[in-house]
């Protein structure tokens, strides 16, 4: 009857996680139904047959028998990728954080071995409090890139009446430089293969640039230099009228380069669902905000050279973290504190 019971049980969650996602591909909690559903079902499918049980046990236990050798190698290729993000892109807060998280998780494992030697149950409490606080944002990281993953497969056909390119900064103060020009290549490939009217490229001026983004880009994209063929996709749209391609120049981040962008669509009378044009490690939080804004437009993914990719998806991860900071620290404290706090408990008793 349990197993039953469990079966029921995992056929509902997975039955809303497949209606929530294909309602709203871009809420990030479709990743939590569906790794429940997943947990749900693969316990009660194991029930049924020793094999299954084997192979829900070595997926369970395997990694966790790995964990030191899988953490000692994250860790040196952290280091390795942080010391490349250095040499490569200077020494800014982004850039660092590869290298930051490897110094993080390299305190986080030494902490079992402080404990033996201090021999204090106080800090042995204050140890698993944090690795249970590190695991729960591990787990959290995990669900990220993998619906991330997911999202990017789901909305490789996406259409649109309307493309944008979000801007991500220019190469001493005026050039687009190689992650720009990959999203602006991405951004007209779309709008030919949906046969989208316009194209926005959106970027405010930094204070070290000498022109605003958007107008960079929108230089860029209409420079014939830049072309490349994209006869694949104009086979699609045969016939179809070339994009215009218009500049927002006031925006500063992700959600203004949204909000000033479906201000200018309004302006152009511009309906319709539309398409982000963003990096890979961007996708997902811009998706996200969209959603949010009530952006009826779903987000396609520029390439960035591998090297870059750590450290701006943490940099993505962080963001996403603090814009649901409560919502995390919650979950996170209910994860990580009532175990550490009842050994506490145990040890010290009542006072």
């Amino acid at each position: 009857m349990s197993v039953l019971v469990a079966l029921l049980v995992g056929a509902g969650l997975a039955a809303v996680a497949v209606h929530r996602t294909r309602s709203e591909p871009r809420r990030l909690s479709n990743g939590a139904w569906i790794v429940a559903a997943a947990v749900v079902l693969l316990g009660a499918l194991s029930s049924f047959d020793r094999q299954v049980s084997q192979l829900v046990g070595a997926l369970t236990w395997l990694p966790l028998l790995l964990s030191p050798l899988l953490l000692l190698v994250l860790i040196v290729m952290l280091f390795l990728n942080g010391a490349r993000m250095i040499r490569r892109e200077g020494r800014s807060l982004g850039n660092l954080l590869s290298l930051v998280l490897a110094l993080v998780l390299t305190a986080l494992a030494a902490l079992p071995f402080a404990a033996v030697l201090v021999k204090s149950d106080a800090f042995l409490s204050v140890a698993l409090f944090f690795a249970l606080g590190a695991a729960y944002l591990g787990a959290a990281f995990v669900l990220f890139l993998g619906y991330s993953w997911l999202y990017s497969r789901m909305v490789r056909g996406a259409v649109g009446t309307w493309v944008v390119v979000l801007g991500s900064g220019l190469s001493g103060g005026r050039r687009v430089p190689p992650l720009l020009a990959s999203r602006i290549r991405t951004g007209m490939d779309a709008a030919h293969r949906v046969g989208a009217s316009v194209v926005v490229m959106s970027g405010g001026q930094g204070s070290d640039e000498a022109l605003a983004e958007g107008r960079a880009m929108r230089e860029w994209a209409l420079d014939p230099a830049n072309a490349r063929d994209r006869q694949g996709a104009l086979e699609v749209t045969a016939g179809a009228a070339q994009p215009r391609i218009l500049s927002e120049e006031e925006s500063v981040n992700t959600e203004e380069n949204l909000r000033f962008t479906q201000a200018i669509l309004e302006g152009e009378d511009v309906t319709g669902p539309g398409i982000i044009a963003t990096s890979n490690y961007h996708a997902m939080r811009a998706a996200m905000l969209a959603r949010e804004l009530g952006i009826d437009a779903q987000a396609v993914q520029a390439p960035v050279a591998h090297y870059y990719w750590p450290s701006a998806i943490l940099r993505e991860f962080a963001a996403i973290l603090r814009r649901y900071w409560v919502l995390n620290l919650v979950a996170g404290l209910l994860f990580a504190f009532p175990l550490p706090a009842l050994g506490l408990w145990v040890t010290l008793g009542p006072v």
